[in-house]
């Protein structure tokens, strides 16, 4: 029997341990509001549409929407292919049944509304790219795909495409023979190329707007946008019909909106089962929300990335704060995506900045389609299909002076910028190609060309179509504008902004009316521009993505009989066609046979298919290349392809673009790959708990405009 002391003693324990039991519980239910850290972050450009394909018309964009999307594949900062939604993939070459195939095996993860990411999403993303009823410039990517050309041509159903779901998680990607398997794996490192879903996607051009109307699949999603809305501006050209037939009215007034804050929130299906974890705590994402705040001066977003506020500046405008000042965070910014254009002149700043080449150049794209009225005659003339003109607007631009007004840049020396491998994921194209164009201006020369070409520029006055929220890019424009106005152009800005509800394309109430759209990109999604300037991304680190879209049959582009059209600057130069059809063919040339014509749909004859196979043979030849050795081949005609754009001239390159990035002591773990400057999924905020309290004051601020 027990001793009363030693009865006594037991329930003493049994009642300390039930106080523990619920000071545990106590502290589980306190944590339970705390679902994460809060990230702060700037950018320099505002971004409105989150559809993957298009995220390359703007050099931050891929970096958001990589956050949102998960690829098939990624390349590391040394070019290495990393693993994403892929697990793993197998080459299959099945010569007695004459079958080739690649099977991309996914891992296990779930899109924002708990819905699993399967094969058929990756399958309908492509079909869509390739429909000959939509324009992709992205399409050259998946033409290696058994009938995808056909099938972007209209020669054959959408149906025939050689991509099918096996399963939820295997993919089978069909080809005629076997091809370049490491450069088609490298294709599918592009975000252009990710899964998404039918569902969403087919209901409106506008799913990738706004949280209500698209789900994600990546690391985050929307949670929030925020918008201040402008006086009204009048819109003169407008296009299409009301639901009714009746054409809109010439001239209308709409709002301007631009940007307070973007919120992005945790995924939390993102490589997680929602019905099996407990999706409150973070697992495959560390943050709980990223905060883009667009409120801010350029003076007040370096004082709140140091940690306090200041309103003493120097005398060159930048404000003084130095690391030995006592400061206080406040929850305001802890990274900078991009550095904004009045610090990049800030020494302190810069020396803490992490710089890196990025693949894209800021280039001024020329319609050859567009007719300007000669001033004198009265007559419209397709100025810009001249070439002579092309070369003498780009000879009069100082490349160099641009770049160091920009100072995260490099004077462009061709297109295709640095960072771009040579040959797969090794060497420099640009090293090995050199300088196609001088970075210093040519004035006399640019004078010359247009004299022996009879034109007279004080004659002609055209714009620059450039969007304003883009800083970096519209004081390039204006360096064109002050160039060419310089030579006697008349010449001028036409800023293209943000409003509310651009119906100019869509019939009345077909979409919600609280979508904002850029001006900016509907010009150039619909040829409306004389002179266009914008960030030209490559879509892999590959030059054939930057210089495919400009050949005719690879640019993706379809009119509405179907024919594949030239690029959006009208551009089409048949030597250059010919090097990229000769690209196409250098994986089969050494297998096939005019008598193979049926295999590629296209060709009606053994004839027809011969004349192409003969044409494709003389571009070797001409350019002394041994389509055996298929890499050595292929970057040799990138090259030769190359000098035939900066000899023409369609689109004028400017410079080549750096992206640079700054985050503060306290947010270790963000990371980069060659595509993306930042990738928050594994970043940890020290003491984040500390400014819970200010994030959520931020976040919550009601004076805004909540979409």
């Amino acid at each position: 029997m027990l001793s009363k002391r030693i009865i006594a003693l037991l329930l003493c324990l049994v009642m300390c341990l039930s106080m523990f039991i619920a000071c545990a519980e106590e502290d589980k239910d306190d944590d339970k509001d705390d679902k994460g850290a809060f990230v702060t972050m700037y950018l320099t450009d505002e971004i409105y549409n989150f559809d993957p394909v298009y995220a390359y018309n703007n050099e931050e964009a891929e970096s958001i929407v990589s956050l949102m999307f998960i690829r098939l594949f990624s390349l590391n900062s040394k070019g290495k292919l990393q693993y994403e939604l892929v697990e793993e993939y197998e080459i299959v070459e099945d010569e007695k049944n004459k079958e080739y195939y690649l099977l991309l095996t996914f891992r296990d993860t779930w899109w924002s509304d708990k819905t699993k990411v399967t094969a058929d999403d990756a399958v309908y993303a492509w079909k869509r790219i390739l429909d000959p009823e939509n324009s992709f410039s992205c399409a050259s990517l998946l033409f290696d795909v058994k009938n995808a050309r056909a099938v972007k041509a209209g020669n054959c159903s959408i149906d025939d495409l050689g991509v099918v779901a096996l399963n939820d998680n295997t993919l089978q990607i069909s080809f005629e023979k076997p091809i370049d398997y490491k450069a088609f794996l490298l294709n599918l490192t592009s975000l252009a190329l990710a899964p998404l879903r039918e569902d969403y996607v087919s209901k409106t051009d506008d799913w990738a707007k706004k949280p209500g109307t698209m789900v994600t699949s990546g690391a985050f999603k929307i949670s929030k946008t925020m918008f201040e809305e402008n006086d009204k501006i009048k819109y003169t050209d407008i296009h299409g019909t009301d639901d009714t037939g009746t054409p809109y009215s010439s001239e209308r007034r709409m709002n301007q909106a631009t940007y307070s804050m973007l919120v992005l929130e945790r995924n939390a299906c993102y490589m997680r089962n929602p019905e099996e974890d407990d999706l409150k705590w973070d697992k495959a994402v560390k943050p709980y929300r990223i905060i883009i705040d667009c409120t801010k001066t350029d003076e007040e977003i370096w004082a709140a990335l140091q940690g306090g506020t200041t309103t003493s500046f120097d005398e060159d405008g930048d404000p003084i704060l130095t690391k030995n000042d006592t400061v206080t965070v406040n929850g305001d910014i802890f990274y900078l995506g991009s550095i904004p254009m009045s610090l990049r002149t800030n020494a302190d700043v810069m020396k803490q900045a992490d710089k890196t080449d990025a693949l894209s150049t800021q280039v001024l794209y020329l319609n050859e389609n567009a007719l300007i009225k000669n001033k004198t005659t009265g007559e419209e003339v397709a100025l810009f299909a001249n070439a002579d003109v092309r070369k003498a607007l780009s000879l009069a631009l100082n490349r160099g002076a641009v770049a160091e007004s920009l100072v995260l840049a490099e004077a462009a020396t061709a297109l295709v910028p640095n960072g771009i491998f040579e040959k797969g994921t090794s060497g420099s194209f640009r090293t090995t190609g050199g300088a196609l164009i001088a970075t210093s201006a040519d004035t006399a020369a640019a004078q010359s060309l247009l004299s022996s070409a009879g034109i007279k520029p004080s004659d002609y006055a055209f714009s620059i179509v450039v969007n304003p929220n883009d800083e970096a890019l519209s004081i390039m424009a204006q360096a064109a504008v002050d160039a060419w106005t310089a030579l006697g152009f008349d010449v001028k800005l036409n800023n293209r902004g943000t409003i509310l509800n651009n119906d100019f394309y869509k019939p009345v109430g077909s979409i919600p009316t609280d979508i904002c759209d850029e001006l900016y990109l509907d010009n150039l999604r619909y040829g409306e521009y004389e002179v266009f300037a914008l960030d030209y991304c490559a879509y892999t680190a590959e030059a054939y993505s930057m210089l495919a879209p400009l050949a005719a049959d690879f640019s993706g582009m379809v009119d509405a009989e179907f024919n594949m059209i030239p690029h959006s600057t009208g551009y089409s130069n048949d030597e250059y066609n010919a090097i990229f059809e000769a690209i196409f063919y250098l994986p089969y040339y050494s297998q096939i046979t005019a008598d193979d014509y049926g295999a590629f749909v296209m060709y009606d004859s053994a004839e027809a298919f011969q004349a192409v196979l003969d044409g494709v043979k003389a571009t070797y030849d001409k350019y002394g290349v041994d389509p055996t050795k298929a890499a050595d081949a292929k970057a040799k005609l990138l090259h030769e392809a190359e000098k035939i754009l900066m000899e023409d001239m369609p689109i004028i390159p400017v410079v080549f673009n750096q992206n640079a990035t700054i985050g503060t002591s306290e947010l270790k773990g963000v990371s980069s790959d060659l595509y993306t400057s930042y990738d928050f999924t594994k970043a940890n905020f020290k003491n984040y708990e500390d400014y819970l309290e200010d994030f959520e004051k931020l976040y919550a601020r009601k004076k805004l405009k909540n979409y």
